[in-house]
């Protein structure tokens, strides 16, 4: 597994908002968090691009705990390989979170990861919503999928800096969308 630098915001927090644990700090990952934490979330970053995090860190934050320890985690990364690496086995991140906590996956495009990310998280009763992002970073459109109950959870932290959240009927099927997308 990679290994990654963790950083906190120290924005203001939003009274009753949850903690995000965010991994990913490229072009993309690197705004989201930052939209996060003007938006008044505590917010802790990972990376394992130390220059990343420390560049974060000097608009943002400070050195702080685990982002796994979050109470929503939200993985943005360059690729599935890395995702597979951060969240599956026996060190990984669902093996970190406990019970009740979220994941966000804006990173997972093949219909058999999400499904095996989803069934991770449900076999440790951890919330999983696939949402994939299209546009642009300044003009984002998020589609989640997922439990219910989770999508709820995730539509207001994904608000913070989506344009557009749109509902999806269940893990997996924005991926198909997410897809079609690329190719145009």
């Amino acid at each position: 597994m990679a290994r990654f630098l963790f950083l906190r915001s120290d924005m203001t927090p939003i009274a009753t908002a949850p903690t995000i644990g965010f991994y990913g700090l490229g072009a993309l990952g690197y705004a989201l968090a930052g939209r996060l934490a003007r938006a008044g979330y505590p917010v802790s970053v990972a990376d394992p691009r130390c220059e990343r995090v420390e560049r974060w860190a000097s608009q943002f934050g400070e050195v702080a705990s685990h982002p796994a320890h979050a109470r929503c985690v939200i993985a943005c990364l360059a690729d599935e390989s890395a995702l597979r690496d951060l969240a599956l086995g026996c060190d990984g991140l669902f093996a970190a979170m406990r019970p009740g906590r979220l994941l966000i996956d804006h990173t997972a495009r093949s219909p058999d990861l999400v499904g095996e990310l989803a069934a991770s998280a449900a076999a440790r009763a951890v919330g999983y919503v696939g949402a994939p992002l299209a546009g642009t970073p300044d003009s984002l459109v998020a589609t989640l999928r997922g439990a219910r109950e989770d999508v709820a959870r995730a539509r207001a932290i994904v608000s913070a800096y989506a344009e557009c959240v749109e509902e999806g009927d269940a893990a997996g099927r924005g991926v198909l969308a997410r897809r079609a997308e690329r190719s145009l």
